[in-house]
């Protein structure tokens, strides 16, 4: 992996390129205090068009420390495009169940859409009780973008 770079308080402040992910990784631990959740992420290009964005390839999740990530849905983009209400919502409580107007903000929301947005972020585990949260690996990554 190459070209890695990190971010924290929320995308406000983005930091350097480095060639792997322990290099990025240690320079976080030293540039962001850890109180902070910091996403690490990596230029990729869109196989669907060709057009360059951004792939998250590992979180620090405050209290809990680094995941990797496997970012095959543009969760960046995904991420930006909620309604910022919601985005909130789920940066206070990454782990709650989705109020019906999350719900669809959630599985709605660009770069996927309707078409197969549900199957990429919810988790329907609890689906029969009318319950929805996000899947883990999101879990982890909105706690990681929280300002």
């Amino acid at each position: 992996m190459t070209d890695i770079r990190f971010m924290h308080h929320g995308g406000a402040q983005e930091h350097g390129v480095y060639r792997t992910l322990d290099s990025a990784v240690e320079a976080a631990q030293r540039a962001v205090e850890a109180t902070r959740g910091v996403v690490f992420w990596s230029p990729a290009m869109r196989p669907s068009d060709g057009q360059q964005t951004r792939s998250v390839v590992a979180l620090r999740v405050p209290s809990e420390g680094i995941y990797t990530f496997k970012d095959t849905h543009e969760v960046l983009t995904w991420w930006r495009n909620l309604p910022s209400g919601v985005r909130e919502a789920l940066e206070a409580a990454p782990a709650k169940v989705l109020a019906a107007d999350e719900l669809v903000a959630v599985t709605n929301t660009r770069p996927y859409g309707p078409r197969a947005a549900s199957v990429a972020w919810v988790d329907t585990g609890d689906a029969e009780e009318g319950r929805y949260r996000l899947l883990t690996d999101l879990q982890h990554f909105a706690a990681a973008m929280a300002p």
